[in-house]
């Protein structure tokens, strides 16, 4: 019984998503007030409390995608300092999401891993529930079959979701995320306000942040911004060791915000952030 009423739900969530991407599609006005194009994010990577490295995301532009309108995102995510005398990491990507829907539709990865390099595309048909994953190096295509909304590898594409559509992530949410050429999936729970330190903000006093946990799986938690400013300011998630008998957690706190428009066209909810240093404007 437990498992047909889960069956239930998911296949309710399904549904929901497939007619809320139809009215998207009907009003597809791709005008979003919750980000900015320009807009940068630097973030922090830890582990034990110590830096070992950095990522960088970057709304870059709004373009053509066979047919569609597209938001092109860059990342670079790297190790960081002493921690690459250990192991070295480099991992540069490019994510395209729907303009309208703010799902992912493709990305480019080029990844450099301790001295190997690989390279992979995915390209995703979310009504189909489909991603066509192809290894440029060894010239290897491979299909995967999802069932629910699939988000990429860092998550960044569930955050631009979350940001304009909060309301979807009321109570329990099931999303699909990709690893390298592969699918997990995750259920994440809307925790509810919670205080957390964020050492840019300051490092005495906690921020109050809107907590997302996933039950079981990686162990993720999305610590997310308050009053209008919806972004993650702490991640936290677990990665297997090499030997996958144990697991280390990984913690990304956000560095700053930045952005390259006149000041009075930042949207109003972000304004706060000047008093506190987080948010840098880069006059055009």
């Amino acid at each position: 019984m437990k498992k047909s009423g889960y069956f239930n739900r998911n296949s309710y969530r399904i549904v929901f998503f497939l007619f809320y991407l139809m009215a998207l599609r009907l009003n597809a006005d791709s005008t979003h007030t919750s980000f900015v194009i320009g807009e940068t994010f630097r973030y922090t990577i830890n582990i034990y409390g110590i830096k070992v490295g950095t990522q960088i995301i970057k709304l870059v532009s709004e373009e053509d995608f066979n047919g569609s309108s597209v938001y092109k995102i860059r990342g670079i995510t790297k190790t960081t300092g002493i921690s690459r005398l250990f192991h070295q990491y480099s991992e540069q990507w490019t994510l395209l999401i729907d303009s309208t829907t703010l799902c992912p539709v493709w990305i480019e990865r080029h990844i450099e891993d301790g001295g190997v390099s690989s390279d992979y595309t995915y390209s995703i048909d979310q009504a189909q529930h489909k991603v066509v994953v192809f290894n440029r190096e060894k010239g290897e295509k491979k299909v995967i079959h999802t069932n629910n909304i699939v988000f990429d590898q860092y998550l960044v594409s569930l955050f631009y979701f979350y940001r304009e559509n909060p309301f979807y992530f009321k109570g329990d949410f099931s999303f699909d995320f990709l690893k390298k050429d592969y699918v997990k999936t995750a259920l994440l729970q809307q925790v509810g306000p919670v205080q957390v330190c964020i050492p840019k903000l300051s490092r005495n006093d906690k921020t109050t942040t809107c907590k997302f946990s996933e039950k079981g799986g990686d162990g993720i938690e999305i610590y997310a911004g308050m009053n209008g400013f919806a972004v993650p300011l702490k991640i936290v998630f677990s990665v297997p060791l090499k030997n996958n008998k144990k697991s280390t957690k990984i913690e990304l706190y956000i560095r700053d915000y930045a952005v390259n428009i006149e000041e009075e066209l930042i949207p109003e909810s972000y304004r706060p952030l000047f008093n506190r240093g987080l948010l840098v404007i880069n006059v055009l």
